[in-house]
């Protein structure tokens, strides 16, 4: 198990990837303050959810620009490729662990969304996730900070699917064993 968080130390080291503390906490404890605000001040317990889960939405997003845009260093010419499932011409490890953190990256934008949205339906909210990933794909292209890649919007969108399934799984139980919990 150690070895696998060296990797993704190194792996988070070699992409400069490094959130400072101060941002992560700041973030943190303005998301907390929001909810705790939100909930003294909620109207019911769905309204609090899906107001909960946009701030919550809103903290990932800005955490996610920071750890794929504004904390990167600019490299000297844009990086770029535009060649569906080129990463699975050569399989690796580093390359593998690199789909499946892109993938784990947008699991919790499909799931907050789900909460968030009034009316979810599973293709909006695909499409917001594919949005938001080639949005941060486009920043990265034009501010020369990473490397537009056309592989990271297929597996953040699968990543914002799973996400979607999760909710939907939680929705369920929430509905079959815990709605009378919430209406008592």
């Amino acid at each position: 198990m150690k070895r696998d968080i060296d990797f993704v130390t190194k792996f988070m080291i070699d992409y400069d990837v490094v959130v400072p503390l101060s941002v992560i906490v700041g973030v943190v404890v303005l998301i907390c303050g929001t909810i705790v605000f939100l909930f003294f001040h909620k109207s019911n317990l769905m309204e609090f959810i899906r107001n909960a889960s946009w701030c919550l939405i809103a903290g990932y997003v800005f955490l996610a620009l920071c750890a794929t845009i504004f904390f990167r260093k600019e490299t000297p010419e844009m990086r770029y490729s535009f060649q569906l499932f080129r990463c699975y011409s050569s399989i690796y490890y580093k390359m593998m662990a690199e789909n499946i953190l892109n993938i784990l990256f947008f699991v919790p934008i499909g799931f907050l969304l789900g909460f968030a949205k009034r009316h979810n339906n599973t293709l909006q909210i695909l499409s917001i996730g594919f949005g938001l990933s080639v949005t941060i794909e486009i920043i990265q292209l034009f501010t020369k900070r990473g490397v537009c890649n056309i592989d990271d919007v297929f597996h953040n969108t699968i990543g914002c699917l799973l996400g979607v399934g999760l909710y939907h799984i939680c929705n369920w139980i929430i509905n079959k064993y815990c709605i009378h919990i919430i209406h008592d």
